[in-house]
């Protein structure tokens, strides 16, 4: 049985793999040997509001240091949006 504990650092941990996503497909992209992902912006979108979601049910559960992992995604969003352009 997994108590809060437990549950928060799934959430917090799930929260930063679904922030840092968009970060390793694009570095998968870059090399030349693997298949090409090609995955929306509104996919990433959507996974980087998951990660928010669950950063702040980790944060929630337990320790409130996990608040500060909802910033990521919105880290991300703006430094992808200066990557890709606008």
């Amino acid at each position: 049985m997994m108590n809060k504990a437990h549950w928060a650092k799934l959430c917090g941990f799930t929260s930063l793999g679904c922030s840092s996503f968009f970060w390793a497909a694009l570095l998968l992209r870059l090399i030349v040997t693997v298949p090409r992902f090609d995955f929306s912006f509104y996919f990433f979108l959507g996974q980087w509001a998951l990660a928010i979601v669950l950063a702040l049910v980790a944060a929630t559960l337990g320790s409130n240091r996990w608040a500060y992992a909802a910033l990521l995604p919105i880290l991300n969003w703006l430094g992808s949006f200066y990557v890709v352009g606008g």
